[in-house]
């Protein structure tokens, strides 16, 4: 099925961006890789999305609606065709993570700092928790044993 790697593409991205933020990569913390890894978290926080819609909700990939960037109407989408809540932090920063997709590609000026890719980072890593448990593959209890969401993609 088209969407099934997305999740794992999604992961993929984010464990990306935590590289590029690392202290091994980056140790003069160059702007330039907050903007790529900016664009990851974004393509990752999307990617869940759309692993939502399509693995779960089975939507269709042809659909004008699943074919954006945009987190927001990504959000709203979900929502509209599921029961999934999205957190308020997530809602609340689509616009920023949204803008991150673009503006990091067609080179603006610095695009995100570290600290707000970080939390950015940890608002996928909630997604990831909130779906688990409301497509019922983890318990509420399990988040310390799943190693898809453990901190590690975070140093």
């Amino acid at each position: 099925m088209f969407t099934k790697d997305f999740h794992d593409r999604a992961i993929t991205d984010i464990e990306t961006a935590s590289l590029l933020l690392s202290e091994k990569v980056n140790p003069t913390h160059d702007e330039g890789f907050y903007d790529i890894a900016a664009y990851h978290v974004q393509q990752g926080i999307e990617k869940e999305l759309k692993h939502i819609l399509g693995d779960i909700a089975d939507e269709s990939k042809e659909s004008k609606r699943f074919r954006t960037h945009d987190i927001d109407n990504l959000i709203d989408y979900v929502e509209e065709v599921t029961d999934f809540r999205v957190s308020y932090d997530l809602k609340t920063m689509a616009d920023t993570i949204t803008s991150w997709e673009a503006s990091s590609r067609y080179g603006e000026s610095v695009v995100a700092f570290s600290g707000e890719i970080f939390d950015a980072i940890n608002l996928f890593k909630e997604l990831v928790y909130d779906v688990k448990i409301w497509n019922k593959e983890i318990e509420y209890d399990d988040f310390e044993d799943d190693p898809e969401i453990d901190d590690d993609y975070c140093r």
